[in-house]
């Protein structure tokens, strides 16, 4: 006999991260993984093309500080992390 908090420690509930292992075999696994490989490989591409802007835009803000543009002709950013 089993008692209501023995049960409640047992939980089929499947992981909320990482792949499933619910009987699918390792060709779940695997495909959870390429999914993962795809995301990651997005994100970089993403990142990248920000970066390159960001590179541009500080560049042109630098250039018209030197140039002594006025304030209101000026490129200007905001770099947030």
């Amino acid at each position: 006999m089993s008692t209501a908090a023995e049960e409640d420690d047992v939980s089929n509930e499947e992981p909320a991260m990482g792949p499933k292992f619910n009987g699918e075999g390792s060709n779940k696994i695997g495909n959870d993984n390429e999914l993962m490989i795809l995301r990651v490989a997005a994100h970089v591409c993403m990142a990248r093309c920000q970066q390159a802007l960001y590179c541009k835009v500080v560049d042109e803000a630098i250039s018209d500080a030197k140039l002594k543009k006025p304030h209101n002709e000026r490129t200007s950013t905001l770099v947030v992390n």
